[in-house]
């Protein structure tokens, strides 16, 4: 049995981290891979972020991160030992057949200078020496540019990569413009019958639903702010819809998939009301920087239709009568595109697929 580690943003305090965790755990498993997370810790950026969140008051972040721990401990396999830094984790480098990097914006600048005060390259792996062990999969660098910190840092280290894929199609031409072949796969949520996510949901007791299921992670822009006061005081107003509390991470996928409307500018939120099948709204602010996610995943999907770049009551209205979704023309996209994704893992870690 193969023994494969994973090292992703799985200890961050977000519904989309945790559950991309659980999903490419899930998956590999069904192909006796022995995985579990590497527990990594980046002691100083979690410290520092809990700092401002004691001094701000922001106690919120603080249930929050509670909610996360409980869910991991749960559900997802991490190694006995933590690291806290990226000098510990030499100590992993031979404890692994492979080491996948990703999923989620692993890759982003803001990380990698600051993190760990000095450069810190530990999801480009560079703890790995033996270069056949490096594999990313679905990686984001949460940007439309190759950055110059990241072209001076992240990118030799990604050119040692064994295998490099990525979540959003421009970064495919954005690396190959550096001599990096890599691959356009879906991200780990998508990889999984929607079974395993109803599996986690199965003993929910309902303490309430909603009509709407109005997360937005982007508050201070005109495209959400607006467009969220418009369908709550408006189009949709006797409609009930989710209040600011903080919920578990079955609570979130449990009104996900009993509600009537998705209104999001999430990422993974997107993602799972396609999987719910959900009539959804995503906004993917034209000005945003990190607007491929949300633009890639729909485009895949044909579910272009259903994005809002700019706060358009007209195009809202819309959006609110235009419900009747394919959804068998979905799942058999998402299918075709796990399958695709799913070949290249395996291809990169060796494995041949069970019959």
């Amino acid at each position: 049995m193969k023994k494969v580690g994973i090292i992703t943003f799985h200890w961050a305090p977000n519904y989309g981290a945790v559950l991309q965790a659980y999903a490419l755990q899930k998956h590999l498993e069904r192909f006796d891979i022995f995985v579990e997370d590497i527990n990594y810790l980046p002691l100083r950026n979690i410290l520092t972020l809990r700092f401002f969140d004691l001094y701000l008051r922001r106690f919120e972040n603080i249930k929050k991160a509670k909610v996360m721990r409980k869910f991991r401990n749960k559900y997802l396999q991490l190694s006995p030992k933590i690291y806290f830094n990226n000098k510990g984790l030499f100590e992993s480098q031979n404890k692994y057949d492979y080491v996948v990097a990703g999923s989620d914006q692993i890759w982003n600048e803001s990380f990698m200078m600051t993190a760990e005060k000095n450069v810190t390259l530990s999801y480009y792996l560079n703890f790995m020496l033996d270069n056949n062990k490096r594999i990313s999969y679905a990686a984001s660098f949460g940007t439309n540019e190759i950055t110059a910190n990241i072209e001076k840092y992240g990118i030799p280290e990604l050119k040692r990569f064994k295998a490099v894929s990525v979540r959003e199609e421009n970064a495919v031409a954005m690396l190959k413009s550096y001599g990096i072949d890599a691959y356009f796969v879906c991200d780990p949520t998508l990889l999984i019958p929607v079974e395993n996510y109803e599996y986690i949901i199965q003993n929910k007791k309902d303490n309430g639903t909603v009509n709407i299921f109005n997360y937005l992670l982007r508050g201070g822009r005109e495209s959400s702010d607006l467009t969220e006061k418009y369908i709550i005081q408006e189009a949709c107003k006797d409609m009930s819809h989710l209040d600011k509390k903080i919920l578990s991470v079955e609570d979130w996928l449990w009104k996900i998939k009993t509600c009537d409307l998705v209104l999001t500018d999430s990422f993974h939120c997107t993602v799972f009301a396609i999987l719910f099948h959900k009539t959804f709204i995503a906004i993917n602010d034209k000005n945003c920087s990190m607007n491929a996610r949300i633009q890639t995943l729909c485009k895949r999907l044909g579910l272009e239709h259903r994005i809002l770049e700019s706060y358009d009551q007209n195009r809202i209205n819309g959006l609110l009568k235009t419900t009747d979704i394919n959804w068998e023309e979905v799942d058999r996209k998402i299918k075709e595109w796990s399958k695709e994704s799913t070949d290249f893992l395996l291809n990169a870690l060796e494995i041949k697929e069970k019959p």
